[in-house]
């Protein structure tokens, strides 16, 4: 890899990490006696707007409870709008998060073949 592509691949994750989280999730998963037991899980998100976090299906799958952790370690209750198992994706709706920065999405339609 080039410096010039390292370099910038090193500015865009700085610039982005204060977008990213932290979700923790709660299962309820049930043993062999039938008993309820929740079980813990952690993935990751970004933020879109000042409310709204994207995330992969599979850290939301079946969650009873998801709290959205900060950069700064502010924690939020999250609700869960809605998912898409096939392209595992989700999105979470966060109330009252302070000082969030939000991804810019790209147009998809002004990719070409080959680009990354």
């Amino acid at each position: 890899m080039s410096k010039d592509v390292e370099s910038r691949i090193i500015d865009i994750v700085n610039e982005m990490r204060s977008s990213v989280v932290s979700i923790i999730t709660t299962r309820l998963m049930v043993d062999e006696w039938l008993n309820a037991t929740p079980v813990r899980g952690l993935g990751t998100g970004f933020f879109v707007d000042n409310k709204h976090v994207v995330t992969a299906n599979h850290v939301v799958q079946d969650a009873t409870e998801l709290v959205v952790v900060t950069p700064d370690g502010d924690e939020y209750e999250g609700e869960l709008l809605g998912r898409d198992p096939e392209f595992d994706t989700a999105l979470i709706r966060v109330e009252g998060a302070r000082s969030v920065k939000s991804v810019k999405l790209g147009d998809s339609d002004k990719l070409k073949v080959g680009r990354w």
